[in-house]
């Protein structure tokens, strides 16, 4: 059984058994996952380059991930997830408000574990430093490999009614290279 066939029969059987780790577990692993995202978030916040921002970005992704941005295509692999980063952070800066992003659900299950949390801020577009604010919600997948929680597969979508970056930018999301 693939990875996300097992986490999507563990998913639906959730509600009517529970969770069979411990509570301690269930903390321990959170913790693990919640130190990924504020030493990501931290050491992301400190680099300037954007090449230095898409390997930030890409550390804590199993090779074979998948992406899913809201009205885009899906990018596969951490090869072409990374050439995505190093475009989207070429060009755009986001600034996310203090105190995000915010969590709100997480479910571990042996070596499967879904977290769900929200990030609000702005998107600056460098060429012309017009401002996009985003209010965006999340949900991740993560897969334990060897001992490391890893993210393998990540879909947001935009929680704001007017247009949002994703919108905007359908057509010149296409602009960076993939090898898929």
């Amino acid at each position: 059984m693939t990875y996300m066939n097992k986490f999507l029969f563990f998913a639906l059987l959730k509600p009517l058994f529970g969770c069979n780790r411990t509570g301690s577990d269930q903390n321990d692993a959170m913790d693990e996952i919640t130190a990924i995202y504020l030493d990501r978030m931290n050491r992301f916040q400190a680099a300037d380059d954007p090449i230095d921002k898409a390997k930030i970005y890409v550390e804590y992704i199993t090779d074979d991930a998948i992406w899913m941005p809201q009205n885009q295509e899906e990018v596969h692999g951490k090869a072409n997830i990374y050439q995505w980063a190093a475009w989207f952070f070429s060009t755009y800066t986001f600034i996310p408000n203090p105190g995000e992003p915010k969590h709100e659900d997480s479910w571990i299950e042996g070596d499967l574990a879904y977290h769900r949390f929200s990030s609000n801020g702005i998107y600056i577009i460098k060429a012309t430093c017009d401002t996009i604010p985003f209010s965006q919600k999340y949900l991740d997948v993560f897969r334990k490999e060897e001992g490391k929680w890893k993210i393998a597969i990540h879909m947001w979508s935009s929680n704001n009614m007017k247009q949002s970056i994703w919108d905007l930018e359908k057509d010149t999301c296409r602009h960076w290279s993939r090898s898929y």
